[in-house]
């Protein structure tokens, strides 16, 4: 949050709105990692198999 942006907003909603953005960074984060992992052990057991 710049120091120009910060009269728009007022600290509740900002407050709330930080941590909305916040909570969705981390479910994706979470979701990306939960993909990345299942596509790794996948292609673990596929490379074993060989």
């Amino acid at each position: 949050m710049t120091p120009l942006m910060a009269p728009y907003f007022s600290p509740s909603r900002d407050t709330k709105t930080l941590c909305t953005v916040w909570h969705m960074r981390r479910m994706a984060s979470a979701l990306l990692l939960d993909q990345l992992t299942k596509a790794l052990l996948s292609g673990h057991q596929n490379w074993k198999a060989f």
